[in-house]
């Protein structure tokens, strides 16, 4: 039925129109096969059609119309890119009245003419208005019929202007017209059945494509943070848009749709060329500059078409594929070199193609571009094969490379996934150990606890004791609460200072550990006599030792306090036994001053004021064994002692003051 329809589809016109069809005659032929219409030609260069009867005596023989010394031929008989060519045949009255086809297969622009009238036309010829649109009629039959026996003329009015160079070697240029002439039905059929396989090739790779394009768009959208599936999926969406644009420019007539179709290829290209890119720079090579190029050969490419001008066209579309190619494989033999994994499989398929490529272009230049792609011969069913290999290695390729590149992840993932297992199920067992160890030894965790709790009471009294011992008991607990202690003012205390009479001399006639062991144990026992009488300890410089009575907390018996905690000191150097004994003298005055701690490391409690300096004038002022108190401190405990005293005497800096020994505390009666 499918034959019928393309027979009948193509007859129509003929049947329809049978007053207006041209009767003419061909060859004696077999009915599918036909006969081969290119040897025994003639030549002229320029001919009018029209005139009747058809003289060619005048015409130059051609041998042919095929072969690979057809150019040369050719220039050597005049053609200069445009001519004539005819042919002369002979039937009987078997095949009169019947449709034939005549079937051709060249390029360039054809007008065909049968005993002088023109029956067909393919391509464009150039004229000053048009410009020259060469085709390949690739078999398409032009049906016809005959309606006398004898002898008839085929002529070819054909344009080629690529034939200008003898020895030319491009397949623009290469010279070369193959003509059948068969029944009709056949030569519709086997048209025909090449569509039809055409379509179904293109369509299947299409499909193929865009098939592989969806894939990986989708892979894409749900994996984002990989960019190779979407130029992937680019890259097959482009090789699709331009096999249905080979389609179409070679199988439909419409101008408008030629013009549409180069300019989506032109886009598809670019886009092809761009995302290969972008794949293998976003795998191995992460520089820009490659990326600016293609894109700045594409839009020069763009701009070269939208004014036509073919020779810049065509420049950059070559420099514009070689230069993505070249790019390509460097990269990929770079990382093969390299041992990137993955770079071997993405590798195979894509070396293949370009060197596969390079290999047919050099073979059809070795050639003179002398081979077909036909399955009729070994040698083009490899070329079949080979060129179907060609057509997928990138694709297949790179699908196997993310498809390897998915599995490897996968099992790396499955690999973290087991070890986080292992580690899970490692830590439920330790952490059910724990508990069992926690259940086991809870009392003795309490126990322990109440140990620790003990130590640390214990260990926080030792820190309280050490801070009291440094500082006065009300200081440090504003000091532990508050974290600061504010200094303070004191109206009325009375300072005490001691210091040992002649101590160098006493320390040259000593060792040093029979000094420091003799001056602890004094002020050890002045810490003592301290403690008894209400004063506070503030430090000792050397071997003078400084208290204060009436601080931090005030005391109205201050200076009371002081002179006894004086007359013990005195009465217990006295009473030492030693053989080297020392000799203190004391001094005694009151006043006001400021209290406060100072520094934060290894800080101290102190004292300032000029109370204090007066009482250190006191003490060196005063002579051994006595106790040296000043005027204020004498009005406040003028009943309670007895005294000498010393009048006015000079202090470093007070001048005369008035100075006062205390002889002894008042016996009451």
């Amino acid at each position: 039925m499918k034959k019928l329809f393309f027979t009948l589809l193509f007859l129509l016109p003929f049947f329809c129109n049978a007053r207006e069809v041209l009767h003419l005659d061909t060859v004696l032929l077999n009915k599918y096969s036909g006969n081969s219409l290119i040897e025994n030609w003639k030549f002229t260069a320029q001919y009018i059609p029209g005139k009747e009867p058809i003289d060619l005596s005048s015409w130059k023989p051609l041998s042919t119309l095929s072969g690979e010394d057809l150019n040369d031929t050719l220039h050597k008989l005049g053609f200069t890119g445009i001519g004539w060519f005819a042919k002369e045949f002979y039937i009987d009255s078997g095949l009169t009245n019947k449709p034939l086809a005549f079937s051709f297969n060249g390029y360039g622009a054809f007008d065909i003419y049968l005993d002088g009238k023109l029956i067909h036309t393919f391509g464009t010829f150039k004229s000053v208005t048009t410009k020259a649109k060469y085709v390949n009629p690739k078999l398409e039959p032009v049906i016809f019929s005959l309606a006398q026996p004898g002898r008839h003329v085929l002529m070819l009015h054909l344009e080629n202007y690529f034939v200008i160079t003898p020895g030319a070697n491009s397949l623009a240029s290469d010279f070369s017209v193959a003509i059948n002439v068969k029944y009709a039905d056949a030569a519709v059929e086997l048209y025909a059945n090449g569509l039809y396989i055409s379509f179904t090739i293109m369509y299947g790779v299409l499909i193929l494509f865009l098939a592989l394009a969806f894939v990986h768009f989708m892979f894409y959208l749900f994996y984002r943070k990989s960019s190779a599936n979407l130029n992937f999926g680019l890259f097959n969406l482009s090789m699709s848009v331009m096999f249905g644009c080979i389609f179409a420019l070679s199988n439909i007539k419409f101008e408008w749709v030629h013009t549409i179709a180069l300019f989506a290829m032109l886009i598809a290209l670019f886009t092809a060329c761009l995302s290969l890119h972008a794949f293998v720079n976003s795998l191995y090579y992460r520089k820009k500059w490659g990326f600016i190029l293609i894109t700045v050969l594409g839009v020069l490419l763009f701009l070269s078409s939208f004014y036509n001008n073919d020779i810049v066209g065509q420049s950059l579309f070559i420099f514009l594929v070689i230069f993505t190619a070249i790019d390509a494989v460097i990269k990929i033999i770079i990382a093969m070199r390299k041992k990137i994994p993955g770079s071997h499989i993405l590798g195979c398929g894509i070396l293949f193609f370009f060197f596969s490529i390079a290999g047919l272009f050099l073979y059809g230049f070795l050639t003179s571009g002398h081979f077909e792609v036909t399955p009729a011969t070994l040698q083009g069913i490899l070329l079949i094969m080979l060129l179907i290999l060609i057509l997928f290695s990138i694709p297949f390729s790179i699908s196997a490379y993310l498809a390897w590149e998915f599995a490897y992840l996968n099992k790396s993932l499955s690999k973290q996934l087991q070890q986080v297992d292992r580690l899970s199920q490692k830590t439920i067992a330790q952490e059910k150990e724990k508990q069992e160890i926690l259940a086991n030894q809870n009392e003795v965790l309490e126990q322990e606890v109440k140990l620790r709790t003990e130590e640390i009471i214990a260990e926080k009294k030792k820190s309280d004791d050490l801070l009291l011992n440094i500082l006065p008991a009300e200081v440090a607990n504003e000091l532990k609460e508050k974290g600061e202690a504010e200094a303070k003012l004191f109206d009325h205390v009375t300072v005490l200072f001691t210091d040992f009479v002649n101590f160098t001399q006493m320390s040259e006639r000593m060792n040093p550990q029979q000094l420091v062991a003799q001056l602890h144990e004094n002020f050890k026992a002045f810490d003592e006599i301290m403690e008894r009488n209400g004063l506070e300890k503030i430090k000792t410089i050397g071997d003078a030792y400084l208290a204060v009575s009436g601080m931090p907390v005030a005391n109205d018996k201050h200076a009371y306090n002081a002179v006894k905690a004086g007359l013990e000191i005195a009465a217990y150097i006295r009473n030492q036994q030693y053989e080297n004994r020392f000799e203190v003298r004391v001094g005694i005055h009151s006043g006001p001053l400021v209290a406060g701690i100072v520094g934060v490391k290894k800080f101290a409690y102190d004292i300032w004021g000029d109370t204090v300096n007066t009482a250190s004038r006191m003490e060196s002022s005063s002579e051994a064994g006595k106790i040296n108190i000043s005027e204020s401190t004498y009005r406040l405990v003028k009943d309670d002692f007895t005294f000498i005293h010393r009048g006015k005497i000079d202090a470093k800096h007070k001048g005369a003051i008035d100075m006062y020994f205390v002889e002894g505390e008042v016996r009451s009666i």
